[in-house]
């Protein structure tokens, strides 16, 4: 069962939220995450790199996502060198898609992207 986030400093779900269940029947224990995190968003350029507390956005999302119990491997898909080093230089993995892909709404063409080149 994934429990909604309450530990991110003035982020995450409501304590009495409701758990959302998780299922990986039939991956034989091999299940990836794999974080879009693009540079040149539209309304905050450098988002995941925006610091909390201290620490850069992507941070936080990479550290829950490795702390939880499917996940086999945790993997930031990004188009941007500066969000590649700083995942890197936290101990994460971090794989670089096309900049030159057409322009997306949002991030969510960068995790299929990201995980064909580390298969």
């Amino acid at each position: 069962m994934l429990q909604p986030d309450v530990g991110i400093p003035r982020g995450g779900g409501a304590p009495d939220d409701a758990p959302v269940p998780v299922s990986a029947t039939g991956t034989g224990g091999r299940v990836a995450v794999v974080i879009p995190a693009r540079y040149g968003a539209t309304r905050l350029p450098g988002k995941p790199l925006a610091e909390i507390d201290g620490r850069p956005m992507i941070w936080y999302v990479w550290s829950k996502a490795s702390a939880a119990k499917l996940p086999s491997r945790v993997v930031v898909a990004t188009d941007d060198e500066r969000i590649a080093s700083v995942v890197r230089g936290f101990g994460g993995e971090a794989v670089l898609t096309s900049p030159n892909a057409p322009p997306e709404p949002t991030g969510s063409p960068r995790p299929p992207a990201g995980w064909t080149r580390r298969s």
